[in-house]
Order: structure tokens, then sequence, then C-alpha cells
């Protein structure tokens, strides 16, 4: 956008065209590949960027009661070891990244490193990235990837509560004879049954579909309605339990980041199969930025705030080093003349024009200078670099 009419900025059209930006974002490095790392493995070439990131994101922001932990996808199509397909996602091809989330601020997140990779499991994964967050009175909101009874228990006595979906077949789960699922499948819509367990309640809940959710952070006697619109679009209210309303109100956290990454994407294309998850993650670091900013500047729209960065950061440029104007390239008769002319070459080859023209090859022994190829004196060295 610095290069379309209505929002042209000055300071970066005077130095380089929208082509040569293009050109040079192709070449981007990030840290070096670690030896003995696969060659389509990004991971090994990004890893000191997220521990950084892991650890400068917590230090910023305190967050409130609601945490909530989702996968993000990366969007890649290339070839990568690593490289996930799950279905479901708006961008379902990609790397896999788990992300703990507060009112749409990234804390921690997690980069699935593959099957070859020595990876932790579901539940060392849900106590390693909420180690941060012990003894807070914090309630975590999972999805039914996360959800299941001994993960509940294991964060409840590290002082985390939880409210996620959870699936029928989990573990610990209680079993058809206690309530039969034609019992569920009855359940009308609005309606719901309850199940507790010491201080974990089983909640089924219908809506269009049927939802499970287990939870332990609010009392399973509060009830509640939601908003909802019937099919001609008019409003109602729909009974719910209180637990089932804090859910579908605090466990989208991540999809709203993922929702404001996907609106001005930073990446270009690259023959490299880390540059896009590289792009990620200085992506997260400006919407970090951006949620900190809506702290003082409620009404700040995501478009304006990148925007304002970008003179920003163009501000702290040294004075002697900020573009004044366009570069002035020499003409090109005088770059031909100086970096361009025949010289003679140990051997004869077909010259590259008139070898393209049917029934007909000259053979020279003059070369270009820079471009190394040979070329016929005259009519054919000036078609050529025309």
């Amino acid at each position: 956008m610095y290069w379309q009419a209505e929002t042209r900025h000055a300071k970066v059209t005077n130095v380089f065209s929208c082509k040569r930006f293009e050109s040079m974002a192709r070449y981007l490095t990030g840290s070096p590949p670690e030896a003995g790392a696969a060659p389509r493995n990004p991971f090994s070439s990004v890893r000191a960027f997220i521990e950084a990131l892991n650890h400068s994101f917590p230090r910023h922001w305190i967050p409130g009661r609601h945490l909530a932990l989702d996968e993000s996808m990366v969007s890649f199509k290339g070839r990568s070891n690593i490289k996930q397909f799950v279905p479901g996602k708006p961008h379902p091809h990609g790397y896999k990244i788990w992300v703990l989330a507060n009112e749409n601020y990234t804390l921690q997140f997690q980069l699935y490193q593959g099957k070859a990779a020595p990876s932790p499991s579901i539940h060392d994964l849900v106590m390693g990235i909420t180690q941060l967050y012990c003894n807070n009175n914090h309630v975590l909101y999972t999805d039914s990837l996360f959800t299941s009874p001994t993960m509940v228990k294991s964060l409840f006595d590290v002082g985390i509560r939880v409210c996620g979906s959870v699936r029928r077949n989990r573990v610990g789960m209680p079993s058809s004879d206690a309530r039969p699922p034609s019992a569920l499948n009855a359940i009308a819509r609005g309606s719901h049954l309850q199940m507790q367990c010491d201080t974990v309640t089983l909640c089924a809940w219908r809506d269009k579909k049927l939802v499970l959710v287990l939870y332990n952070h609010v009392d399973p006697n509060l009830v509640t309605a939601m908003l909802r619109r019937s099919d001609n679009g008019a409003a109602y209210q729909l009974g719910c339990p209180q637990a089932i309303r804090d859910y579908f109100l605090h466990a989208r956290a991540v999809d709203v980041i993922n929702q404001l990454h996907y609106s001005y994407l930073l990446g270009r294309k690259s023959r490299n199969c880390w540059t896009r998850l590289l792009w990620w993650l200085i992506d997260m670091c400006i919407l970090n930025a951006f949620r900190l900013y809506q702290v003082q500047h409620p009404d700040e729209s995501h478009l304006q705030f990148r925007m304002q960065l970008a003179n920003e950061l163009m501000e702290c440029l040294p004075r002697e080093r900020r573009p004044h104007g366009g570069t002035q390239h020499p003409q090109g008769t005088l770059a031909m003349a100086r970096d361009h002319y025949t010289v003679l070459s140990e051997e004869r080859r077909d010259c590259r024009v008139c070898s393209h023209q049917p029934e007909r090859r000259v053979q020279t022994q003059y070369i270009c200078a820079q471009c190394h190829v040979h070329l016929c004196i005259g009519a054919c060295f000036t078609a050529y670099h025309q």
C-alpha cells in the first residue's frame, strides 16, 4: 500500500520501487540453520527468535482472569517435514502453533515440530505453556483437543481452573450407564443436563448442536441467557448455564488474533520453508503492540495503527540516513559503455542472438565482459543488451 496513490509513502517510494522491495524481501535472513537440521525444517532458523518472543511477550502484559488456549495455523503450501493439515481451519495447510492468549494478546506459543522431534504430550504441553500463571486465580478456556478430566484435575492442583469443550470418549468421562446417549440426544434446544464429580461438572447443552463442556470455575446452579438469531434474522434470548456463556465469550481470543493476522499479511513468496513462519512471528509483535496501544486508544483501527507504526519507525532513522530523494541512476549509454564491452575469449561458441534464428548458426570468439555470453560485434551485441 505504500506505493498506491491514496496511501503513497514518499519516504519509501523515493528510495526503491515496489518490485525492488519484493526482490529484497526474497532474501530475508533469520538465524543460521543449526548443524544437522533437516533442510526443510524451519524451526532451526527461527528457534532463537521464538525463545526471545516467549520471554518478551509476558513481560509487557499482566493478564486478566480469562486465558484461552487454541491452535493457530501459519498458512504454508510449500514443502516441509513439519507441515500439517488441520481440517476446519480457514487456512488448513501450514505450520501448527499452540497459542496461549488473553484479551486478544499473545502470551506464549509453541511450534509443533513434527513426529520426528521429541514433542511433549497434550497434557505436558498444557502444563508447560501455563507454567507462568499458576496460583493466580486464572481460568483456562480450551477446546476439545486439550480438555480431559485428568487435565482439569492437574491444573486445579496448581491453582488454575478450566472451562472447555470435551469429547465423549475421553478417559475419565462418565460411562454410558450413568447417562445413556439417548438421553443426551433427547435434550431440547435451550435445555441442558449436568453431572458433577467433586468440583468438576460436565454440562450437555443444545443450541443447533449438542455442546459438551467440562468446567470447575463457577457454580453449576448459575444460569443465564445468550443472544441468538433465528433463520429470519430475529433476535431472541436462549437459556444456558453460566459456564456455557463464559466459554463462548472467552474461548475465542486466539481466533480473533488469527483474524487480525490475515487481515494484512506481511509474508512474501520465497523458496525457503521458514520465511513464512518468520513473517508470522514479526506480525505477532505488531499485533501485540496494537493490543497494548488499544489500552489508551480504544478507537484506533488496525490499519491506522499499522500506518502510524510505519511512519514512526521511519522517523527513528538517523538524520543522515533518512531518504531525501530518488537514487540517481547513470544514463543507460554510460552504464553500457562502462560495464558492458566486448573482449576476446579463448574459445569459439555460438552467438547467443544469431543461433536462435532459424537456419542460421554463427560462431564467434567475442564475449561480453559483464554478461559472459558469446555475441557478434555490432548488431547482435546491441540487440542482446536492449
